[in-house]
């Protein structure tokens, strides 16, 4: 594109030939450069926004080809079969990357998770390539202090085209969300702002890596702090629908007696439960009050009664609230999964 004077008796050069004008005001060039240039800058803008980068994957501004240092790898069911002696095939062509199997296996990027992008937004340019439901991609991110509290070494935004319930699990380390509508076999382009995730995955998302399974074809992935314009119009995924928990009372780090009262908030879930890590298993606890407003409360026994000579059950518990999908009857060494969840450590007196 070209910018040129509206001038219409203004010659026009055979070697500009095949070039696209956009116009600025001459008249008003003459008093006021801005101005005149402002309906120009308009339709620039909008051809950018058509533009689409060549396929790539981009973290932090640097580009490397679409089809670049992506790795097999098993799910629990073949874990004992070597991932790489299954039949699969790796698509690479200009309009982007397929990983294409029949085996319960799928690619990720790179090897070992070994980014780590302290990011905003990723974004992803995706395309449905076969009749198949449950079409999945994942984002491996640093566990939260909350995520570490409950024993997860990993975890994973999960987006789907086959989620009904966005929330945790299963298994327990996945947060689920929903993906579009992707039957209609065209290009999607995909937008994750993960800071409206901070509520479930922790403040600082970093990402550390992506996963891809079959039945999608992706010419993007992306991670930025500012978005751009071909973005503009990016279909973006939440978490709308998930259950929300917070333990507001007491604090993570505080010091709490043998008896105490938990209290925090709750959205969009009914039925809660609560259990305290103690001596290498969970207890459950009493039932959970639901008051006015989205707030919860339920009496929490951390460790033994103090024994004759006065001395308490000391060291560190951790307190757990999550929803009720499946109710903990019994003391267990793992939580059940729940769709919402939050967990603390406090310290007997």
């Amino acid at each position: 594109m070209v910018v040129r004077d509206d001038a219409a008796d203004l010659k026009w050069p055979s070697n500009l030939k095949g070039f696209t004008p956009v116009f600025y005001d001459s008249n008003k060039a003459k008093s006021d450069a801005r101005k005149a240039l402002e309906n120009a800058c308009d339709d620039l803008k909008l051809h950018l926004r058509q533009l689409i980068p060549m396929p790539c994957i981009c973290l932090s501004g640097k580009r490397r080809p679409i089809g670049q240092d992506w790795w097999t790898y098993a799910l629990l069911r073949t874990a004992q079969t070597d991932p790489h002696a299954l039949p699969s095939t790796c698509i690479i062509d200009a309009e982007g990357f397929e990983f294409a199997t029949k085996a319960d296996i799928g690619v990720k990027f790179p090897n070992r998770d070994t980014l780590t992008e302290r990011t905003r937004y990723s974004a992803f340019r995706i395309k449905a390539t076969s009749p198949i439901v449950d079409r999945r991609l994942y984002i491996a991110l640093k566990p939260s202090e909350t995520d570490a509290l409950l024993g997860h070494r990993e975890i994973y935004l999960a987006v789907s085209d086959s989620v009904d319930q966005a929330g945790w699990g299963p298994p327990s380390n996945e947060f689920k969300a929903r993906l579009p509508d992707l039957t209609d076999r065209r290009w999607h382009t995909i937008l994750i702002d993960l800071s409206r995730f901070a509520p479930f995955l922790g403040e600082e998302a970093t990402v550390k890596g992506f996963r891809l399974r079959p039945g999608i074809k992706v010419s993007h992935i992306c991670t930025f702090d500012q978005k751009s314009m071909w973005l503009e119009n990016a279909e973006e995924i939440l978490a709308a629908g998930a259950p929300y928990l917070k333990i507001n009372r007491p604090n993570h780090g505080d010091f709490v007696g043998q008896v105490e009262q938990a209290e925090g908030q709750f959205k969009r879930t009914g039925a809660l439960q609560a259990a305290v890590f103690s001596g290498g298993m969970w207890h459950p606890q009493g039932n959970v009050q639901i008051g006015g407003g989205g707030y919860w409360s339920v009496k929490c026994q951390f460790g033994n009664p103090p024994d004759p000579s006065g001395k308490s059950s000391s060291g560190t518990h951790k307190l757990a609230i999550l929803t009720g999908e499946h109710p903990i009857k019994e003391r267990m060494p793992t939580l059940p999964d729940a769709l919402g969840r939050d967990c603390i450590l406090v310290k007997r007196r």
